[in-house]
């Protein structure tokens, strides 16, 4: 087992403890290969009899749980974030489609209940370093959805019709995974900055308010079009007050082409300001949180395209223009 594959594989899985000295090698020279030969099945990857039955007997081993093999991996990665006084961790939301004809696997929807697709819904953080070097798993969680529909429609995860306590609405395992992430680097990379790129399910008063009482660097694409409360008493919306700000400055991106869009160098308008978020804890209880917010906007766009847009929450201190390209250049990681 020679090569970066295998240092790799070491590095990522050296340290389980699987009971048997024996076991453990078996799992680093099958990890090695996956990264050699990467497929989705076992039968894709090995290519014979005797390393596929190795496989299968590792797999379906009571001694390996996936509990030991994730936090070990986890490890691995932050002590490569070690090496920077700053890395991007990406944190986002996916599904895997599973089939489970005889109902026996406790799978729950995926997409959209009227599609009827069953599985797991996953989240996980990844480390980038900065010039765009993923550096593994920093934390991954997944969990089934009751597939009941909520009866009142509003009642949305994260929705002020959300009468659950705060820390059992699927919103608040984007707080979880913040605070696990922390954790790790915190202990295992002491010197290592983490700078949290949220996607726009993390756009709720969970994750913002997390991110302002933890001193957490992050960004979160906003989705949301919030009330807003002046120190005037003034009330307002995001939306119309973030475009009514002035052009601060611009930068040029260049976007493939794809099948709903054509090559092109996009000039992007940059507008910041803070902006007082204003989030509903009960019935009569309101918090305002004031926090930065990055509009990006292409400008003269081509006839038929669809403009590029981001708009962006963040603790990055914000008071020039590279200030603020360097907020949207992180998001894009």
């Amino acid at each position: 087992m020679t090569g970066s594959r295998g240092g790799w594989a070491l590095e990522e899985f050296g340290g389980v403890q699987l009971g048997d000295a024996r076991r453990r090698a078996r799992l680093v020279s099958i990890a090695a290969k996956v990264a050699r030969r990467p497929s989705g099945t076992v039968t894709g990857v090995f290519a014979t009899s005797a390393e596929r039955e190795a496989a299968y007997r590792l797999l379906e081993s009571d001694a390996v749980q996936h509990e030991e093999l994730a936090a070990s991996a986890y490890a691995a990665a932050a002590r490569r974030c070690a090496e920077y006084s700053d890395v991007v961790v990406p944190i986002d939301g996916s599904s895997l489609n599973l089939n489970d004809p005889a109902g026996r696997r406790g799978l729950g929807p995926v997409g959209t209940r009227k599609n009827g697709a069953l599985g797991l819904l996953v989240m996980s953080a990844l480390a980038v370093s900065p010039d765009g070097t993923p550096l593994g798993l920093l934390d991954q969680h997944y969990w089934t959805r009751s597939s009941k529909p909520p009866k009142n429609r509003r009642a949305r995860c994260g929705s002020k019709h959300d009468k659950r306590p705060r820390e059992q609405r699927e919103s608040f395992l984007w707080v979880e995974s913040l605070r696990r992430v922390n954790q790790r680097l915190s202990l295992l990379a002491r010197g290592t900055r983490a700078w949290f790129q949220l996607d726009r399910g993390a756009d709720c008063m969970d994750v913002l308010m997390e991110g302002a009482d933890a001193g957490l660097h992050l960004t979160v694409r906003a989705v949301h079009d919030r009330c807003l409360k002046w120190p005037n008493g003034r009330d307002g919306h995001l939306l119309t007050s973030l475009s009514s700000q002035p052009v601060i400055g611009t930068y040029h991106v260049d976007v493939p082409a794809r099948p709903t869009q054509v090559k092109r160098r996009a000039t992007m308008a940059i507008r910041v300001a803070r902006m007082p978020l204003v989030f509903r804890l009960s019935r009569k209880k309101r918090r305002v949180l004031e926090v930065t917010v990055v509009l990006a906007t292409e400008r003269n766009v081509p006839r038929g395209q669809t403009p590029l847009r981001w708009m962006l929450f963040t603790t990055h201190e914000v008071h020039t223009v590279a200030d603020a390209v360097a907020v949207v250049m992180a998001y894009s990681r």
